[in-house]
């Protein structure tokens, strides 16, 4: 499990958790697991589960990112015959994080970020920021942050 998830799941169970977003190491792939391109699918498996577990005001858009990954990676590797590996294993990830997604949600439930303090972010934002992700967005800083409506 990711330690962001991870801390999200003992969030969630109540514990107060601080995440700081810093570098701390140099990850050279494949040195400890001694298969080039595992980084891959650990790293598709980890975000598939992520985006399947959390609940938010987008949680409805999780199906759209999923169905997208399990229907495009599939397509990629007929159309990209060179890296069909690639896309295999990415979507063997993906697969094997809605298996991972499905296990803690049994264990822990769903993660319910509504109750967390966030930044206001309006539809036409995220929809940008899904579409174009290689542009810059603004920073976010702490007084930027708000904190939930009472249920």
């Amino acid at each position: 499990m990711d330690d962001d998830l991870l801390g999200l799941v003992l969030w969630n169970k109540g514990y107060k958790v601080a995440y700081v977003p810093v570098r701390a190491g140099i990850h050279f792939e494949g040195l400890s697991t001694s298969k080039p391109g595992i980084g891959l699918y650990y790293g598709y498996r980890a975000s598939t589960a992520r985006i399947d577990i959390l609940k938010t005001k987008f949680f409805v858009f999780r199906v759209l990112y999923i169905v997208r990954r399990l229907m495009g990676y599939p397509f990629l590797s007929i159309i990209d015959y060179k890296n069909r590996e690639r896309y295999l294993e990415i979507l063997k990830g993906v697969k094997d994080g809605l298996k991972f997604a499905k296990s803690i949600e049994n264990e822990v439930g769903i993660l319910d970020l509504n109750k967390a303090p966030y930044v206001p972010v309006n539809i036409m934002d995220a929809i940008i920021e899904y579409v174009y992700p290689w542009k810059k967005h603004k920073k976010v800083n702490f007084d930027m942050l708000r904190q939930p409506e009472p249920y």
